[in-house]
């Protein structure tokens, strides 16, 4: 049989080289690594020694010029009452038209992920201190035929402050606010270096 060497999702393609019309997953070594700490963090007879919480939201944050939602969700060991790490994923459900790339017949994918810790030892532990790092990923696609125009594959540094309101006795709510640094980004079409950092608040729930 022949190996898998590509992907059709509609108009979009992905192959094992990453070329195509889809977008780069420059954010799938950061997952793996996330994947192997939590697999380390449950030993081989069953007994897990780190208590694990979910959050669950969407980021608001410029890319490429405009303000874009971008979903996604973290998944967090304890390994005290007030230390945490863990890593997640975010990512534009819809390609961005606008800002920069407004008029001009191009789109762009955008999204990323990588590992954090958090600190929540402030105001009676409802404040916390967190960072993510890791890589993501920005594709330019041409509208008309769906063929990739550019892309970029970047580092990520994303410090935030965020609090938490107890709904329940295992549901929290979340608001976060901070600033997203990128490094190793050239100029993409239409879309300057800069333009995939910026200012970053978000909303939530953390189950646990």
């Amino acid at each position: 049989m022949a190996p898998f060497t590509h992907l059709k999702i509609g108009r979009r393609t992905f192959d094992r080289e990453g070329s195509g019309a889809g977008p780069r997953t420059g954010w799938i070594l950061p997952i793996c690594f996330v994947a192997l700490v939590l697999g380390a963090a449950q030993p081989a007879n069953g007994q897990v020694i780190a208590r694990a919480a979910i959050d669950v939201g969407v980021k608001a944050s410029p890319v490429a010029g405009a303000t874009h939602l971008l979903p996604g969700a973290r998944l967090w060991f304890s390994i005290s009452d007030n230390f945490r790490f863990g890593g997640g994923v975010w990512a534009m459900p819809q390609a961005a038209r606008d800002g920069t790339l407004k008029d001009s017949g191009l789109e762009m994918d955008f999204g990323y992920g990588g590992i954090g810790i958090e600190w929540s030892g402030f105001w009676q532990n409802r404040l916390a201190a967190r960072t993510h790092f890791g890589a993501g990923s920005a594709t330019i696609i041409d509208q008309a035929t769906g063929a990739r125009v550019d892309s970029e594959s970047f580092m990520f540094l994303e410090p935030e402050v965020a609090t938490h309101f107890p709904l329940t006795s295992w549901l929290q709510a979340e608001a976060s606010a901070g600033y997203r640094l990128t490094f190793g980004v050239s100029e993409l079409a239409r879309v300057e270096s800069t333009g995939l950092r910026g200012w970053v608040v978000g909303v939530g729930i953390r189950i646990r």
